[in-house]
């Protein structure tokens, strides 16, 4: 059984080694247990220095190239003619190749691969999180003015695409399911059925977090360290989190703020700088520690061992559940999370984690501030969280996804 995956995120290619600026793809080698082959179609940009921080396994995964973009207007204004020409000439070399396909998000490139898959009677099923409308609505103020009414329809459009798959093909989602009809919401897909049901990524590198090396860290007499790893994206709603930092210090709370994740200079250098000089404004930039892209090395574990909580700040229900969320569970880090996406399904208030308003510094800093000073609650959302994160590991999200791709294939064979 042979598995093609398209991607949606950007792949970095040396000449010898690939890498992504996103984790998502290290849910895919692990499916190599249940396929002969797998298949990764994503734009890959050549470049003579490794940018992303993640590594592609290209022994696992056989990746086909399709030409990169660093923007919607050149994906769909300037490029686009040429990738669909390029889409349709990797189905007539390659798919026959195929005997299932994944789509990895509802964008508007993989509704043609959805077209193409229909044309060359290729099984579907669809893998998103969140709301993928919400995401290019949202951020249009983040650019010129004109491109604001083109965001509207770009995510009307998508949003319609959403309905259209809930009711054509299987979809696994870890945001929320208020996209799809409420009758296929939650129910078992079976073979030729559409499903919308909710599951995660999983914890990627189970061993880091869960057993023995779930410790936290100690509070007495040491500053309040939040950790916030999120890619530097409007989406994300990190000024919310600086504001919520300076209201901890204000309220006399030694709060120190580690933001990991990379800051999207080319599409998003505004944001990045706009959250800098948000920092010095507010007077914390000395407690601020901006890291960028962080590989997942001695540097990075050692923030999550310093850490007293995990800031989950997304401001839009484009999100679904992130990773971080689960690692910090096991790793017996309390979570604070917005209460948009998928993370209300995952995250119950005061019992494993806290749940805050989106876009509400206070709220924010009130939900910090429970982990700071209430010894109890803060006790009991890591002992919760460490008991439910064995459920959140890889091996248990990859079992949701093969059922997910399982069902989308005909009646015959199935994934072995």
């Amino acid at each position: 059984m042979r598995l093609a995956i398209f991607y949606t995120s950007l792949f970095y290619f040396d000449g010898q080694n690939c890498t992504a600026d996103v984790i998502q793809h290290v849910s895919f080698p692990p499916l190599k247990e249940y396929f002969d082959e797998i298949y990764v179609i994503a734009g890959v940009k050549n470049t003579q220095a490794i940018r992303g921080v993640h590594r592609v396994d290209l022994q696992t995964l056989k990746v086909l190239a399709l030409p990169s973009f660093t923007s919607g207007y050149q994906l769909y204004v300037l490029k686009f003619p040429y990738i669909v020409a390029h889409l349709l000439k990797l189905f007539l070399d390659k798919g026959k190749d195929w005997d299932v396909v994944l789509l990895w998000e509802p964008t508007v490139l993989n509704q043609v691969v959805f077209l193409l898959c229909k044309a060359f009677r290729k099984p579907v099923a669809l893998r998103m999180t969140g709301r993928h409308d919400m995401l290019i609505w949202e951020t249009a103020k983040y650019k010129s003015p004109w491109r604001r009414p083109l965001s509207w329809f770009h995510s009307r459009w998508v949003r319609t695409a959403e309905y259209f798959f809930s009711r054509t093909v299987p979809i696994l989602t870890d945001g929320n399911m208020d996209f799809a009809p409420k009758g296929l919401r939650g129910k078992v897909p079976k073979r030729g059925n559409p499903a919308v049901v909710f599951g995660i990524d999983g914890i990627p590198n189970p061993e880091r977090f869960l057993g023995q090396n779930a410790q936290q860290a100690p509070m007495e007499n040491s500053p309040f360290r939040v950790l916030s790893i999120q890619r530097g994206h409007p989406q994300k709603g990190l000024e919310y989190l600086l504001e919520a930092i300076a209201l901890l210090r204000e309220r006399d709370i030694d709060a120190r703020l580690d933001l990991v994740g990379p800051l999207y200079g080319e599409a998003y250098q505004g944001y990045e700088y706009f959250l800098r000089r948000r920092a010095r404004e507010l007077g914390i930039e000395n407690v601020t520690r901006f890291w960028g892209a962080l590989e997942r090395g001695s540097q990075f574990y050692k923030l999550y061992d310093e850490a007293h909580a995990m800031a989950v700040t997304c401001a839009t229900q484009a999100d679904g559940v992130p990773k971080v969320v689960f690692e910090a569970l096991a790793k017996g880090i309390p979570v604070v999370a917005t209460k948009v996406g998928g993370m209300p399904m995952v995250i119950r208030h005061r019992e494993n984690g806290i749940l805050v308003e989106p876009r509400n510094a206070r709220s924010l800093a009130d939900g910090l501030q429970l982990i700071a000073e209430n010894n109890d609650l803060r006790e009991r959302t890591i002992q919760t969280g460490k008991a439910e994160a064995p459920k959140y590991a890889d091996h248990e999200a990859i079992k949701q996804l093969i059922a997910i791709i399982e069902s989308a294939l005909p009646d015959k064979g199935g994934v072995s």
